[in-house]
């Protein structure tokens, strides 16, 4: 393919918007800040280029605001096209470091930017400055003559390598749905009417029309499944039409914008920073071409559009430069007294190479899920909601029930001590509350950092964007929700298991720490209980039973056994010893005026 400049200034502009765009979903400071205390119970997992520098947790805060500010002076550079292959080198590489600290955090990872990072670093050895940069006008003043008669055609392998990091991640979305989620029994069973209610019920309320919609007719999620399927399947085949620019488009960035689309519209998670990729798939060229044709057929003329090819200059004009000035910066641009030459052939091996190792490893990642044991983000499998939320038999409507954490504020208001009325509440503060351990000191620090971040931030409510003033009580829970089968409305979620973690309001913070365990010459499970920020506490376990083994609403019973000192011992029934049993521990304090239903042991079954 000839030409390319225009595509390669073209696509490094796109992908700086797309990396400026992933800095601004991680956050600021203030964020970082409070991922720092709310995770820090949970285990330090290093990834990808994390795992270069960082063995143990670092200062995350300062470390992650002072790496951003290197990613977006690069990301600037980058798309201004100053010193563009440097600056594109740093902005992938410091932009991936970033992100790759956020999820360091946890076990793994959400998959919001893999693609645009993968993209970003299959692309960042272009030579995308020699149209349209920085650049390209600092050699047009010093008269440097234009390089592209050099280099015509060699712009294209990065601008394709960034636009197949983008299809491969589409691809490996659909290979992963199709061996993890029972194929096509992904898109043909309840998966993602589940899918969607998990969505809305893990962190937020007010699921638009749409998503209620869909959710609630079965042919119409199933056939949305199954188009997913296909768009997923087919955008990578978008790498074949280079010479069918208009298909090519439509394959490779519309069927992908459909996907950005349906995430919007359904789910509202929307992508700002997938949008540029989508536009890795037009040939500028050739479109500008087509365009200007258009325009000049009308005048009854005729125009080439955009063009890479240059009037060479005179060989005299090629070294004119006047003044210290132009001749440092001749040198600097031309660099030929300290250029490597570098054999045509010998370059085409070197970059071969180079993309046969990046996307070898990229597919085999996809493949044989190499990163769930190697961790290298931003290489995955692309297992995002792969997995089919529904079981066996397929064709029944039941429960799907799963875990979530949950957070109650409430504030004074008009005199009164009122719930907060949240529209969405963020997942990095619920996604700790899930399995978080009901020591104090894990959630006396996470209640501080709930406090700071609700009464820092502007949140979106029932009454509009707006602060909350005067915070005076958060409840944490840890829940078992389900999504109710059919008929019955997926919304709202039913809530089948509940119980609190802490609470902190003007009486301070208390809650009570459980443990589980198993004594071999009584032959019975005891709970053993520490209830701290209490006056006078009186407890009392209750119990369900195979809540979530036979999802269904049921109330809590309370469970035979005897209490030997702060050590609840599980009597051996005929009942118990056939049960998984999820406790919760009832809290009352005459003193306090407190009478609260806390988390106790989950999920474990009784002596049989």
């Amino acid at each position: 393919m000839a030409g390319g400049a225009y595509n390669a200034a073209i696509a490094r502009m796109l992908l700086a918007m797309a990396l400026w765009w992933t800095l601004d979903s991680e956050g600021d400071g203030s964020q970082w800040a409070f991922r720092l205390t709310a995770y820090q119970g949970n285990e330090w997992v290093p990834k990808g280029l994390v795992k270069l520098f960082f063995d143990t947790q670092p200062p995350i805060a300062e470390t992650a605001v002072l790496i951003g500010q290197v990613a977006r002076y690069s990301i600037v550079l980058m798309l201004l096209g100053f010193a563009s292959r440097l600056s594109s080198i740093v902005a992938a590489i410091s932009t991936t470091l970033v992100v790759s600290l956020h999820w360091s955090f946890f076990e793994y990872w959400s998959h919001a930017a893999n693609v645009q990072l993968l993209a970003a670093l299959a692309f960042m050895f272009c030579r995308s400055g020699d149209r349209w940069s920085v650049d390209w006008l600092l050699r047009k003043i010093f008269c440097r003559p234009d390089p592209f008669a050099k280099h015509d055609g060699g712009y294209w392998w990065p601008v394709l390598a960034a636009e197949l990091a983008t299809h491969l991640f589409m691809f490996g979305a659909f290979y992963s749905k199709i061996t993890v989620g029972d194929g096509v029994w992904w898109a043909l069973s309840d998966n993602l009417r589940n899918s969607i209610g998990v969505t809305w019920g893990a962190y937020r309320f007010d699921a638009p029309a749409l998503a209620v919609f869909i959710s609630d007719h079965e042919f119409v999620y199933k056939l949305a499944g199954l188009l997913q399927l296909f768009t997923q399947a087919v955008t990578i085949f978008a790498l074949f039409m280079t010479r069918l620019p208009l298909l090519r488009l439509i394959v490779g960035g519309g069927f992908f914008f459909a996907e950005i689309l349906g995430l919007t519209h359904i789910f509202e998670f929307w992508h700002l920073f997938w949008v540029p990729l989508c536009l890795l798939s037009v040939d500028w060229e050739w479109a500008s071409t087509q365009v200007r044709s258009g325009i000049m057929k009308a005048r009854g003329g005729r125009a080439e559009g955009l063009s890479s090819k240059v009037r060479e200059k005179p060989a005299a004009d090629a070294n004119v430069s006047q003044g210290l000035i132009a001749q440092v910066m001749a040198i600097v641009l031309v660099r030929r007294s300290f250029e490597i030459i570098i054999p045509p052939r010998f370059k085409v091996v070197m970059i071969a190479t180079s993309l046969f190792v990046f996307f070898g490893y990229y597919v085999g990642n996809i493949v044989g899920q190499f990163s769930d044991v190697h961790l290298n983000y931003p290489f995955s499998s692309m297992g995002f909601y792969s997995e089919n939320r529904d079981t066996r038999p397929y064709g029944k409507h039941k429960y799907y029930p799963f875990y979530r954490g949950w957070v109650e504020v409430q504030e004074v208001k008009d005199g009164q001590l009122r719930e907060v009325d949240f529209r969405s509440l963020p997942g990095d503060a619920l996604d700790p509350l899930r399995f978080m351990s009901s020591e104090k000191n894990n959630l006396e620090p996470l209640h501080g950092g709930l406090r700071a971040r609700f009464a820092g931030s502007r949140w979106e409510t029932g009454t509009g964007l707006r602060t909350i003033p005067d915070i005076r009580e958060v409840r944490t829970f840890s829940q078992i929700v389900a999504i109710p089968p059919l008929p019955q409305p997926a919304f709202p979620v039913a809530i089948l298991h509940s119980g609190l973690l802490a609470v902190e309001d003007e009486l301070g913070i208390r809650g009570v720490h459980s443990t589980l365990e198993w004594n071999e010459a009584r032959n019975q499970y005891g709970i053993t209980t520490e209830a701290w920020g209490f006056r006078d506490p009186k407890l009392e376990i209750l119990v369900r039973r195979n809540v979530r083994e036979n999802p269904q609403i049921t109330d809590p019973s309370e469970l035979p056994g005897q209490w030997v000192g702060s050590t609840f011992w599980i009597e051996n029934t005929k009942e118990t010893d056939a049960s998984y049993l999820y406790s919760l521990i009832r809290v009352i304090d005459v003193e306090l005026e407190v009478d609260d239903i806390y988390i106790g042991p989950q999920n474990f079954q009784s002596y049989r």
